[in-house]
């Protein structure tokens, strides 16, 4: 019973941020431009969490070293991937879009590795190559994709799980010593949206909630609602199951968009799309439990 409530967490964070892939879409679809829409999400959802912050009187620290860690996790790790999201979702499907996500532990092992976070496993680097495998599958035109145009859609989306997996690698070097998840949460959500607030404006794509309110503003809306509870959730998940455990959010996350995608957009996928998903399920599986399982096998008495 213990482990009923975290199990639901998953379900939960899995559902709401698979459903912020077709939301979206919706968003962007409406005319929402991408910058301004990313700018509106990250400070909106910051700010909510802040409040969470002042509640449990865990305020984020203002000192240089947390305001250059927060300017530097938010861009790299909130604001550019999310505009690139927001950016390629008109153009691809929901569920392909979603799928990208799963690419995110594999990608962070890989990047920890070239900055020598993480030691070389050869079961882990098994899962990078069934994930490359996978997403081989992911941008072949006319198997997993309707058509031949998206493939470069999907390649450029292939930078966002890159840059978040930067972010993880970043945050596992550099976090600074006297704050929690909750209050890194917040700085990095606020510190990353007033860096970008001047690209935003510079490119002309600012978003206002001034009323009235039309799909857009709604969507953007409930993005950021969406994106603070399931990021407060998943905080919890951190220090009550750990962050293995929270790492399946990730399949999560995919599994919902898909689903998502073919009940809003009546999207129907091929058999390889089917295969893409189980490939990368197996790589991120084999990234983030293959050497514990060697080490168990190791462990286990010798046949008699």
């Amino acid at each position: 019973m213990r482990w009923v409530i975290p199990l639901l967490c998953l379900m939960v964070m899995g559902a709401a941020w698979g459903g912020n892939t077709a939301i979206a879409k919706i968003a962007t679809l409406a005319g929402a431009p991408a910058l301004g829409l990313i700018l509106l999400e990250g400070i909106g959802s910051g700010l909510i969490i802040l409040v969470l912050c002042i509640a449990t009187r865990r305020l984020p620290p203002l000192s240089r070293t947390h305001l250059a860690f927060y300017a530097i996790a938010g861009v790299v790790g909130l604001m550019l991937p999310g505009a690139v999201i927001f950016w390629i979702a008109p153009h691809i499907p929901v569920g392909i879009l979603a799928l990208l996500f799963t690419l995110v532990p594999m990608m962070t092992y890989g990047v920890s590795l070239l900055f020598a976070i993480e030691r070389l496993v050869w079961i882990r680097v098994l899962g990078l190559v069934i994930g490359l495998v996978g997403t081989v599958l992911v941008i072949v035109p006319g198997a997993s994709l309707p058509g031949s145009d998206m493939v470069g859609w999907t390649l450029i989306g292939l930078s966002a799980p890159a840059l978040y997996a930067l972010q993880n690698a970043y945050i596992a070097r550099y976090w600074p010593g006297g704050a929690d998840p909750l209050s890194i949460s917040c700085g990095t959500m606020i510190g990353g949206g007033v860096v970008f607030l001047p690209i935003v404006f510079i490119a002309g794509e600012e978003m206002t909630l001034m009323p009235p309110w039309e799909t857009a503003e709604w969507a953007a809306v409930a993005m950021l609602t969406v994106n603070a509870f399931a990021m407060a959730i998943f905080i919890w998940l951190l220090r009550f199951a750990g962050p293995v455990f929270a790492s399946q959010t990730a399949y999560f996350v995919t599994l919902w968009g898909i689903f998502w995608g073919m009940v809003i957009y009546d999207e129907q996928h091929s058999v390889f799309v089917w295969l893409a998903a189980l490939l990368l399920f197996m790589g991120v599986a084999l990234v983030t439990f293959g050497e514990r399982l060697t080490q168990r096998f190791r462990r286990l008495p010798p046949a008699a």
